[in-house]
Order: structure tokens, then C-alpha cells, then sequence
């Protein structure tokens, strides 16, 4: 025969059970979502660094093609990475930063006059992601260009 007065007993034993397995299975689980938070940081880091290689090879291609005036190149300022920039060298899934470039003065050759040289810049990367808990990134690419003024 069956008695009534057991059955919150039971009930209880039941919820206790469960409590156990969830706090058994939660240590468990914890290191697989850590690990999938590093492997999407680190497609994160290679996808930006993609994208930057795509951008380099963009402004080399647009200094061989003479479409960077020398002015812009010695002025030194910051010039910023548009949409429209990223979709010519390739880039066409959404990016998380907002971007800028620069050409750093190196050295350059020969000291004494101006025409026909040739400079050792630094092309200059800079991307702040839109999420402000991270910082800034910097890429420096070195650049030889020769100057022949016409």
C-alpha cells in the first residue's frame, strides 16, 4: 500500500537529483565554451590580418599605378580606410574597426638633392575597434618609393 505523506519526499529526491547533475555537467561544459570564445577571437585576429594584407597590397598597387600623389605621401597625415577602400582590395564581409593610414619618413637616397631619390617609408596601419574595451592595433609595412619629379 501506497502512503501519501511520501510523496514530497520523493519529490524533493527528485530535485535534489537534478541539482546534482547540473552542477556536475556545468564543469563539463565550462571548457568548451571557453575554447570557443579563443578559436572566434583567433578567426577575429586572422580575418583582420587578412584584411590588412588586402589593404597593403591595395596602396602598393595604387603607388606602382601613380594614383598617390607625392604630396599626399609627404604629408604624413592620417587618411582614413573607407568602405568603399576595403571593397576595392576585396574585402567585403562587414569590418568590426574603423581604420586609418599614414606614410611614416624614413631614410632615403641620396641626401643631398631632392630629384630622382629614393625613400624608405613606413606604411602605417592603424585600426580602433568599434567596441572600446580593446585596443588599437598598428601595422607598419615598410614601402620603397622613388621620387622623379617631372
Amino acid at each position: 500500500m501506497y502512503r501519501m505523506d511520501c510523496r514530497p519526499i520523493a519529490l524533493l529526491e527528485v530535485l535534489i537529483a537534478f541539482t546534482l547533475v547540473v552542477l556536475c555537467a556545468l564543469p563539463l561544459i565550462y571548457p568548451h565554451v571557453a575554447i570557443f570564445k579563443a578559436e572566434k577571437a583567433f578567426v577575429a585576429t586572422v580575418n583582420l590580418d587578412h584584411a590588412i594584407k588586402l589593404l597593403y597590397a591595395n596602396r602598393l598597387e595604387k603607388l606602382y599605378l601613380q594614383e598617390i600623389s607625392w604630396e599626399e605621401i609627404q604629408s604624413h597625415r592620417e587618411f582614413p580606410i573607407e568602405v568603399e577602400m576595403l571593397q576595392e582590395s576585396g574585402i567585403k564581409q562587414p569590418f568590426p574597426f574603423q581604420g586609418t593610414y599614414r606614410f611614416d619618413e624614413g631614410e632615403y637616397k641620396p641626401k643631398d638633392r631632392v630629384e630622382d631619390s629614393v625613400h624608405l617609408m613606413k606604411l602605417v596601419f592603424k585600426f580602433t575597434p568599434t567596441d572600446k574595451k580593446k585596443e588599437a592595433l598598428e601595422y607598419t609595412y615598410p614601402v620603397v618609393i622613388e621620387y622623379k619629379p617631372k
